[in-house]
């Protein structure tokens, strides 16, 4: 007797009609057909609008795939999240170049926003994401962002003296003390020592580190023998005396 064919459903597309089997997992096809739709050509293509400021679904529509088929390439392929990574890296530095990257840190280095140093710069504030997101993706700049912070505390530093030392507003016009400037003032020293210490730990962190290098290796037993012996020595020189030990409690010298 010849087996029953297995249950199917007709799906319509477009008036095509299209057998397909209910007990086939949807998310495997489209895996499956993703890695299947991608060639070379369409993945240069994907690479080649995203370095030119295209999102990723935007480029998979314009390599005539779409955005699952990107996605499921993306899972199976290491070396490809890596490519599309430094196009949008490249897209991101094309909006930065180098020399308007290093005046924005600059001033932030001498104790400047960063919205204070787009404003120094000229630069429209509304260019903050794109800047966020060099730092995202260009571990240099992060980096050069990293020490600017560093060089930032050292500024913070010398403000700290001069705002301590200046007594130039403490009284008002009729000679009294305005205790509303001191306290303005306390506060900005305050926040210049906590920002100090978060982004140059090492120099003005309150907390000290202590590294230390090589195995430090700990006989247990011998520190516990050593000691009990000591103990030892000590009660035996006192008539009387009494000391613990493994055996329970032992008079010595009666």
């Amino acid at each position: 007797m010849a087996k029953a064919p297995k249950p199917e459903h007709v799906l319509n597309h477009g008036g095509v009609k299209k057998r397909v089997n209910p007990k086939r997992k949807p998310g495997r096809v489209g895996l499956v057909n993703g890695k299947q739709n991608m060639t070379e050509l369409r993945w240069q293509t994907v690479i080649e609008q995203v370095a030119n400021g295209a999102d990723t679904r935007t480029a998979a529509k314009e390599a005539g795939i779409s955005l699952r088929t990107v996605d499921a390439f993306l899972i199976s392929n290491l070396a490809a999240a890596g490519q599309l990574r430094d196009a949008k890296l490249i897209w991101n530095r094309r909006d930065w170049p180098l020399d308007e990257l290093e005046n924005v840190l600059a001033r932030i280095a001498v104790g400047r926003t960063v919205r204070q140093a787009f404003d120094d710069c000229g630069i429209s504030r509304d260019r903050l994401g794109s800047l966020y997101r060099v730092f995202l993706y260009d571990k240099a700049v992060r980096k050069m962002y990293d020490e600017a912070r560093e060089m930032q505390a050292e500024s913070f530093a010398d403000d700290i003296i001069d705002i301590s030392d200046s007594t130039m507003k403490d009284r008002d016009d009729n000679g009294k003390i305005d205790h509303e400037v001191i306290n303005r003032d306390r506060l900005r020293v305050d926040s210049r020592k906590w920002l100090s210490g978060k982004w140059n730990l090492k120099r003005f962190g309150d907390n000290k580190h202590v590294q230390v290098d090589g195995d430090l290796n700990l006989n247990h037993a011998a520190i516990l023998s050593g000691g009990r012996k000591r103990l030892e020595q000590l009660a035996s020189k006192r008539k009387g005396a009494t000391i613990e030990n493994d055996s329970g409690r032992v008079v010595i010298n009666e």
